[in-house]
């Protein structure tokens, strides 16, 4: 299993089971994100990743999709795990992003970053949802 895929495990039961959740694995459209839920009227696109050494890469292909979504005046997330720290961190669109490596770049900033610890992926969720749902 990869380490996507355990942090998508580790989400997938604390999302309320009244939402609609679609995970997306889709190889047409480059940079689609991870996952889309949408609950109580509102729609949630989120990307999940693994930090690297305690920096967080996105495809280029996947800033574009999240800047386009900004754009349109929609709302993009990223959901990252560090391994290293046993922690969580919630990033809202739009993203800061520096070239890195030709093929990917570099989350510098977010609209809003939170960090959660080690037992914080129920609390993630429901800030995600909740705070959302209001706006």
């Amino acid at each position: 299993m990869t380490p996507e895929s355990k942090l998508w495990h580790a989400l997938k039961d604390k999302i309320p089971t009244q939402a609609h959740v679609q995970r997306i694995e889709n190889t047409i459209e480059r940079g689609t994100p991870d996952l889309n839920i949408f609950y109580m009227g509102k729609d949630y696109w989120i990307e999940l990743k693994i930090e690297e050494n305690s920096k967080l890469y996105l495809r280029k292909e996947q800033a574009v999709w999240a800047a386009r979504r900004h754009m349109s005046g929609g709302t993009s997330y990223v959901i990252a795990r560090n391994m290293k720290y046993d922690t969580y961190t919630l990033h809202q669109s739009p993203f800061v992003v520096e070239p890195y490596n030709g093929i990917e770049v570099r989350i510098v900033s977010a609209h809003r970053s939170l960090l959660y610890g080690e037992a914080g992926a129920r609390e993630l969720i429901n800030d995600l949802l909740n705070d959302h749902s209001k706006g």
